[in-house]
């Protein structure tokens, strides 16, 4: 059996690494220098630390006849945040490079990202050295890199698995999705508003009338559907999305859908406001996560083999602390220990000790990762984030 209990070296950390990686498919990882913090973004950072006046406006139900008034102060700081980089993002150094292509919102997040904006991306990795560098780096007190008070750190590692399904696409796919899904949602909100125009009188008292007219609504919004682009959706609603309810046909009596459809022509418009935001600052429902693979524009990306994470809010932790157990928090690594640890999770956490920190950053510096290897532009993105 292995005495060592602990994680002491990057021969250790890489151990667990290679026992604990699935055998296939992409595995993306993360460093944080506290182990106590959760997995968020930069956004949500600063959403939760900012006292931010409320922005209260009324949005009318014309299908239940009700008013609610709904607070968009967050939304607006996020669309403002981005707004002001775009306006500014000519200044940059990389963002005209690859000739003949036009930067996306999602290219632009990635982008703020890394010239020091608050944004609703994460970085990840493919490099397990990568991550366990910045897990290891110096901490920064008032501008000054310190050593004290240490804390363990931790590695995060995840994958696509059923319990944490993860989507792998390019910036321009994810947000060609985005813009197919606003379109559909426009012309379907429009149907549903006139066959509720048309027949809304009928909902109350004679809903089985309206079963003689619901298959020609059926057939049109069937029609859109079919626009949307081949791949895992884009989820804007989270009452129901547009395939779910297409693929309920095959599945439901006619009746029973009838009833379904019905019911959604009233629901579906009632969520029409997130479909109007900036991708800054749209909820997102899907239940996998998405992962961009970022253009190759800026070096320091490249050097960390970088790729992000598009949080599906703009609030929240997308892993919180809660997500993290004895199953797949990895403390003490002999055989036996390891054993125990769960491999479908889909996500792990290792903990890196304090006491080994200083040791292992030294050993990494030794194999040339160094930040002067890793942050290449650092003084370029500091600079940038000041243009803000």
């Amino acid at each position: 059996m292995n005495n060592i209990t602990e994680i002491t070296c990057v021969g250790d950390y890489l151990r667990v690494v290679k026992t604990l990686s699935p055998q296939n498919g992409n595995v993306f990882y993360r460093g944080q220098r506290d182990s106590c913090y959760a997995i968020n973004s930069s956004l949500s950072r600063l959403l939760k630390d900012t006292k931010i006046k409320p922005i209260e406006v009324l949005s009318y139900n014309s299908y239940q006849g009700t008013l609610k008034s709904i607070n968009i102060s967050k939304y607006e700081l996020a669309d403002e945040l981005y707004s002001t980089f775009k306006e500014k993002h000519i200044v940059y150094p990389d963002v005209n490079i690859i000739n003949g292509y036009s930067m996306n919102d999602i290219d632009l997040h990635v982008t703020a990202q890394h010239y020091g904006l608050s944004t609703r991306v994460i970085d990840w990795t493919y490099s397990p050295l990568i991550a366990l560098y910045f897990a290891t780096e110096k901490e920064k007190g008032n501008g000054i890199e310190n050593e004290k008070g240490e804390k363990d750190a931790a590695v995060f590692m995840i994958w696509n698995e059923k319990c944490n399904k993860l989507d792998v696409c390019s910036s321009e796919r994810f947000f060609r999705r985005i813009e197919a899904e606003k379109k559909v949602h426009k012309k379907i909100s429009d149907e549903c508003e006139a066959f509720y125009s048309a027949h809304g009188h009928q909902y109350e008292n004679e809903k089985d009338a309206l079963k003689i007219y619901i298959y020609d609504f059926y057939k049109k919004i069937k029609g859109y559907i079919d626009d949307l682009e081949y791949g895992s959706p884009i989820k804007l609603n989270s009452f129901c999305h547009l395939i779910d309810l297409i693929k309920k046909h095959d599945n439901l009596d006619k009746d029973a859908f009838r009833d379904e459809l019905l019911n959604f022509s009233i629901m579906f418009p009632c969520e029409s406001s997130n479909y109007s935001r900036s991708n800054a600052s749209i909820n997102i429902f899907n239940d996998h996560k998405i992962m961009i693979e970022p253009l190759p524009i800026n070096q320091r990306v490249k050097n960390q083999q970088g790729v992000l994470m598009f949080c599906n809010k703009i609030e929240g932790d997308i892993y919180p602390l809660s997500e993290f157990n004895e199953q797949n928090t990895i403390n003490h690594i002999d055989d036996e220990s390891l054993s125990k640890i769960s491999k479908n999770t889909g996500l792990l956490k290792i903990i890196i000790p304090k006491d080994s920190i200083k040791s292992i950053r030294n050993e990494l510096e030794l194999y040339g990762l160094s930040k002067a290897w890793i942050r290449i532009i650092s003084a370029i993105s500091e600079k940038g984030g000041q243009l803000l």
